[in-house]
């Protein structure tokens, strides 16, 4: 691995029924690492490794797992802060090829990404925030590992914007997206944006959003916390070690829970 680890994502890379992982190391060399289990808490790492994942005088900031080409094989997208995605498409034997087309230009320093049906077409889209940019940009899957810009994207959010989550918060079977923005400064108050989605790749801004949270929000997590079948979030605000606990409504707005975390990492405003 490269001498800083950013991020590591967990799938059967070579399907044989035992957790890999994937691991994104190192400053300005545009690689991932894919580290074949070996079942019993060990790990081997796959041939072909380190694999180029986009511009190697960028970081490999991020990644997630999807079947982009519709082969029952897990394949990746990688988020270069550089600018870029590549989607790396698998082998089924722990080995990846780039798709066509790549990697795809993105808005400046992308940071993280979501994998959804945005459009309903049964093929897998991507979401990734711009850091710099204040806006995210949505990517319309083909099926066969390329991506279209979808119309209307890149959309506005919040300053900074870190992390991005997807799930359907107002349950119309529509996959809505949440974006956690950063502000970047310890004296700026976060937010997080909702956006509904329409259904074909657009997405529309929920009432009341965005939503105030802690300072530099850095992740959002999803999760239905009072078991109410309505998905809530749990957003990590890096600048004054809190966690804000959203309710969701069910109907794309939100709701901050009383405080039940320890006094060091509790619900803020």
């Amino acid at each position: 691995m490269g001498n800083t680890t950013f991020a590591v994502v967990v799938g059967d890379f070579n399907r044989d029924g035992k957790a890999d992982l994937d691991v994104l190391s190192g400053y300005y060399n545009g690689t991932v690492t894919i580290f074949l289990g070996n079942g019993d808490g060990t790990f081997t790492q796959a041939a072909g490794n380190p694999t180029a994942a986009g511009n190697p005088s960028g970081t490999n900031e991020a990644a997630v797992i999807g079947d982009f080409n519709g082969d029952g094989i897990p394949d990746l997208a990688v988020a270069n802060d550089a600018g870029s995605v590549t989607i790396l498409l698998g082998n089924g034997d722990g080995t990846f090829t780039p798709a066509s087309g790549g990697p795809i230009t993105m808005g400046e320093t992308p940071l993280s990404l979501a994998v959804g049906d945005f459009n309903g077409d049964g093929i897998l889209d991507f979401a990734t925030v711009n850091f710099d940019n204040a806006n995210i940009s949505i990517f319309l899957g083909n099926g066969d590992g390329t991506f279209t810009q979808a119309a209307g994207s890149p959309i506005p959010v919040g300053s900074y914007p870190y992390a991005i989550s997807a799930a359907d918060f107002n349950k119309d079977g529509k996959i809505d997206l949440a974006v956690a923005n950063s502000a970047y400064t310890s004296s700026s108050t976060g937010t997080v944006t909702i956006l509904l989605g329409n259904g074909d790749g657009t997405f529309t801004q929920a009432a009341d959003s965005p939503v105030t949270v802690g300072y530099g929000p850095r992740s959002a997590a999803v999760g239905d916390f009072n078991g109410d079948g309505i998905p809530d979030l749990a957003v990590a605000n890096n600048y004054n070690d809190t966690v804000t606990i959203l309710l969701g409504n069910g109907d794309g707005t939100f709701a901050m829970a009383a405080s039940t975390m320890p006094s060091t990492i509790s619900s803020a405003s």
